[in-house]
């Protein structure tokens, strides 16, 4: 003889009734705490908040009589009058027995980036770096050695002009197939 089937229980509909109370209380859980909170916070004095100044910090610390001004800084402790120096002293000088040959002092931006493949995209990554002004130096050794030295000063800004420009002649120098912004030598 055989023994008569087992009946099929029906397992789906249970879990997803399981599923739909834990969904509805998580809902009403969170509507009902932010309701309650915002019912405790509402009934609460409000608390004032500190003062912003910081009266301590005040420099001078005391006012200087009128008619009379702070001192100047120092050439060390002035960062600004180090970057608003002349940059063209800087520059190495030409070497004796050497001849100019081309720029000796500011160099114009639409000089310096002529100077490149792709003068456009060296104007447009130049102009995007914050580039300030270029002091230039060149001469002429015999026949075949040319040298110029371009000193290139950018802006103080969020981004690092100087460094981002020689990242870019770096991967030039060394080949490595990327196209780089300011085009190459």
């Amino acid at each position: 003889m055989t023994e008569p089937a087992l009946p099929v229980r029906r397992r789906g509909r249970r879990v997803l009734r399981t599923v739909g109370l834990i969904a509805v209380a998580a809902v009403i859980g969170l509507v009902g705490g932010t309701a309650v909170g915002y019912g405790i916070q509402a009934d609460r004095e409000p608390t004032a908040l500190p003062p912003l100044n910081q009266p301590g910090l005040a420099y001078p610390g005391k006012p200087l009589p009128k008619g009379r001004e702070a001192e100047p800084l120092s050439a060390k402790e002035d960062f600004r009058a180090k970057a608003q120096g002349d940059l063209r002293k800087l520059l190495l000088p030409k070497p004796a027995g050497a001849r100019a040959d081309g720029t000796d002092g500011w160099q114009s931006l639409d000089e310096y980036v002529d100077s490149f493949t792709r003068p456009g995209d060296a104007l447009e990554f130049q102009l995007d770096q914050g580039i300030r002004r270029i002091a230039t130096r060149a001469w002429r050794v015999g026949e075949y050695k040319h040298v110029e030295i371009n000193l290139v000063q950018y802006r103080s800004t969020s981004g690092n002009g100087a460094l981002e420009h020689v990242k870019t002649q770096q991967r030039i120098a060394i080949g490595d197939g990327s196209p780089a912004p300011s085009g190459s030598r």
